[in-house]
C-alpha cells in the first residue's frame, strides 16, 4: 500500500533551498579541481623518464627510473577516482538544474486524524504512528532526529524520493506542532520484543485506538 501523490509547483522557499544546494555543489565541484596535482605528477614522471632514458646504466638509472614509475603510478591512481567522482557530481548538478527548471515537486498530503509518538529506545529513532484516514495507519521514523521542533503537526506533506535526494528534507510542515499521544520506552520495548518493527513509511489497515491500546498493554 502506498500514499497518494500529487504534483505541485515548487514554492519560493523550496526553490531557494534547491538553488542553495545547487550553488554549494557547484562550488564543491570547482574546488575539487586537482589539475595542478595531475600536471605535477605527470611532469615529474616525464622528467625522470627522460633522465632515465638518457642514462645507460648504474645507480642513477635505477633511481630515476623508479621515481618516474612511482610518479606515473601516482598520476594514474589519483586521476581515475577523481574523474569518476567529478562525473557523479556533474550528473547530480545537471539533474538538479533540470529539476529546478521543471519547477514541480511530487508530494503526499497528510491530514492527520490521530498521532502517537513512540519514544526513542536504544539505537532506535523516534517513531510516529499516524492515522491519516479512518483505519489507515502510517508509520514514520525520524531517523535523523530533525523533526523535534516542528513535528508532529496536523497537516504536512511528505516529499518524494527525488526532492529528498536533492534537498535532504522529507517533510514540509504546514501547521504548527501539536501534542501527540505518547508511548513510553517500556511499552515500546515490550511490544516490539513480540512484534515486527514497522518499516519507514509503512502503511497498514488498522484501528488507531486498538493499535495504541495493544502497544501499551504489551500484548
Amino acid at each position: 500500500m502506498q500514499l497518494k501523490t500529487t504534483d505541485r509547483k515548487l514554492s519560493a522557499k523550496e526553490l531557494r533551498l534547491l538553488k542553495l544546494v545547487l550553488n554549494n555543489r557547484i562550488q564543491e565541484l570547482q574546488s575539487k579541481n586537482h589539475l595542478r596535482f595531475f600536471l605535477v605528477s605527470l611532469s615529474i614522471a616525464i622528467a625522470f623518464a627522460c633522465v632515465a632514458w638518457s642514462l645507460n646504466d648504474g645507480v642513477f638509472l635505477f633511481l630515476t627510473g623508479t621515481i618516474a614509475v612511482f610518479a606515473f603510478v601516482a598520476f594514474i591512481f589519483s586521476i581515475v577516482p577523481t574523474f569518476k567522482e567529478r562525473i557523479i557530481e556533474r550528473k547530480f548538478v545537471n539533474e538538479l538544474e533540470a529539476y529546478i527548471k521543471r519547477g514541480l515537486v511530487t508530494v503526499s498530503q497528510i491530514n492527520a486524524v490521530n498521532i502517537a509518538e513512540v519514544s526513542e529506545y536504544e539505537s532506535d529513532s523516534t517513531l510516529f504512528i499516524i492515522e491519516y484516514e479512518k483505519d489507515k495507519i502510517l508509520f514514520y521514523w525520524d531517523f535523523k532526529y530533525s523533526l523535534y521542533d516542528k513535528f508532529p503537526c496536523e497537516h504536512f506533506e511528505i516529499y518524494d524520493a527525488t526532492f529528498y535526494r536533492f534537498a535532504d528534507r522529507e517533510i514540509n510542515f504546514l501547521t504548527p506542532k501539536i501534542p501527540a499521544e505518547t508511548i513510553s520506552l517500556s511499552e515500546k520495548s515490550n511490544y516490539f520484543e513480540k512484534s515486527r518493527k514497522p518499516a519507514h513509511l509503512e502503511i497498514i489497515n488498522r484501528n488507531f485506538q486498538e493499535l495504541i491500546s495493544e502497544i501499551k498493554s504489551g500484548a
